[in-house]
């Protein structure tokens, strides 16, 4: 006759620990990716987001179409970094002095 293999005391809460530890990592990247993807969904940071900033300073008279900073802030947005972070300044006053302050550096 062949004897049942009885799992120690031991073992059980070992398997249970990890089956409870394997749970927990899937519910942590459950959030990670929502919380990624709603980051992703709402904040744009591609040209059209950037362009659509820059129009509505234009038509604030904040910055006129087709100047030099206006041309520099187009040719600047071909970098990702720094067209995200144009986008994610406060306020057009802002991203006017950022601008700028990049162009003059520039120089």
């Amino acid at each position: 006759m062949k004897r049942k293999k009885r799992e120690s005391s031991g073992a059980i809460k070992l398997e249970e620990f990890l089956t409870q530890q394997i749970a927990f990592q899937k519910r942590v990247l459950e959030i990670l990716e929502s919380d990624f993807s709603s980051i992703s969904q709402s904040h744009d940071f591609g040209i059209n987001a950037a362009v659509n900033l820059i129009n509505r300073m234009v038509n604030d008279e904040i910055m006129t179409q087709g100047s030099e900073l206006w041309c520099f802030a187009m040719c600047l947005f071909e970098d990702a970094v720094k067209r995200e972070l144009f986008i994610s300044l406060p306020d057009d006053d802002g991203r006017l002095a950022w601008l700028k302050y990049k162009k003059d550096v520039g120089k």
